[in-house]
């Protein structure tokens, strides 16, 4: 788990004229609910599923889903806008229903949870990973998917592809994504993957099957699970480095 659910506070280094502000996390939904496999039970049959198993509470979903939100920006109405973009951005994580469901506490058989990485953070930019984690009752595995948020901090604005990269560079760094899958550990999966794929990887407006965001090395992509390897290589990341940036972006990290 890359950042476990604590509460992080980040300051960067920054000049004295330059705005300080931290990184700390909000708590979206926490606890066990009923699940969503429940609702046509009444309380007493609940009850009487719970006892069939030890292993497995079929009728109770557990949640703990954060989302990172910047605090003390100085710039309210950016500072609005980027805290909304984190929230969306586990909208839909955790469990499905609202009622609280006591009996259950501590016996669930689906959990849900999100936590984040703050992968670039300085007076102009900074760039979250965050993770959405789920595991459904009876499943082999839990499962997660990703996302990657990059802002301006001026405006608040979300940073895409080709806010960062000149639109000319696309086609080559998209035919380098595919040379470093294809000759990675993974390659065999991969070229089952690729061998169907019409799409380029990272495009100006976004990246599909994959997440983007910024790091002091430059803009790393990072593929969503079985997008391009097995369950056991979990997410392979490319890096695009700065020198491929646009200058105003890689003079800022």
């Amino acid at each position: 788990m890359k950042t476990l659910l604590i509460a992080l506070l980040l300051f960067p280094v920054v000049a004295s004229a330059a705005p300080l502000f931290g990184v700390e996390w909000d708590l979206v939904q926490d606890g066990t609910y009923l699940a969503s496999d429940c609702k046509e039970l009444d309380g007493p049959g609940i009850e009487a599923k719970n006892k069939i198993s030890d292993v497995f509470d079929f009728c109770a979903c557990t949640s703990t889903i954060i989302a990172p939100q910047v605090r003390g920006l100085g710039n309210e109405e950016a500072q609005n806008a980027i805290n909304a973009a984190l929230h969306e951005s586990v909208a839909g994580a955790g469990c499905d229903e609202t009622q609280v469901y006591k009996l259950a506490e501590g016996r669930s058989g689906s959990r849900h949870m999100s936590y984040f990485d703050v992968k670039l953070a300085n007076p102009k930019l900074v760039s979250f990973l965050v993770w959405n984690d789920s595991y459904e009752a009876g499943a082999a595995h839990n499962s997660w998917n990703l996302s990657g948020l990059t802002f301006d901090l001026a405006s608040g604005r979300k940073l895409t592809p080709g806010d960062m990269i000149d639109a000319e560079k696309f086609p080559l760094i998209n035919e380098q994504i595919r040379e470093e899958l294809a000759n990675a550990s993974f390659a065999e999966f991969a070229k089952e993957q690729l061998d169907g794929r019409s799409t380029d990887f990272l495009t100006p407006e976004g990246c599909n099957g994959c997440a983007y965001y910024l790091s002091r090395e430059g803009v790393e992509v990072v593929f969503q699970l079985y997008e391009v390897a097995p369950y056991a290589d979990g997410n392979p990341k490319v890096i695009i480095y700065r020198d491929d940036l646009k200058p105003t972006i890689a003079e800022q990290l």
